[in-house]
């Protein structure tokens, strides 16, 4: 499914929404980001359904470390394990800043897992287009 603009991931998004706010994203299925006062992202995190409810638990835990939020809904076909997978491709990218602080999950999809690629084995058709070296 794909929405008008032509993203099959994501459904819609609200950034930068004060933390008082929270509770309006009840059944939002998707990624989020927690920020601080300046903006930084200091949190990031996936939520099935309730996304209001890990908001919520993050108040508690997490208070005076973020004052807003962005989220991220996906389409209802995506499943779970696409959204841990874009988790931890997000963990990853902030994998040496602010956010690592707080993420406590071991395990946030296959990012972490994944082999390098080999650049030697990658090679360029006439188009310039990077194909697999045993391809034409």
């Amino acid at each position: 499914m794909t929405t008008k603009d032509g993203t099959f991931l994501f459904k819609a998004k609200a950034e930068r929404v004060p933390k008082k706010d929270s509770k309006k994203y009840a059944n939002v299925k998707g990624l989020y980001a927690l920020l601080n006062r300046k903006g930084r992202v200091v949190y990031v995190g996936k939520s099935g359904w309730s996304t209001s409810r890990r908001l919520q638990d993050h108040a508690k835990e997490r208070d005076k470390h973020w004052t807003q939020f962005s989220i991220y809904q996906v389409h209802d076909n995506i499943p779970e394990r696409a959204i841990r997978e874009l988790e931890g491709l997000l963990l990853d990218l902030y994998k040496d800043g602010e956010v690592n602080q707080y993420n406590k999950q071991e395990d946030s999809g296959s990012i972490g897992s994944l082999p390098k690629i080999d650049f030697k084995s990658l090679r360029q058709d006439v188009t310039g287009k990077v194909v697999s070296a045993g391809a034409n």
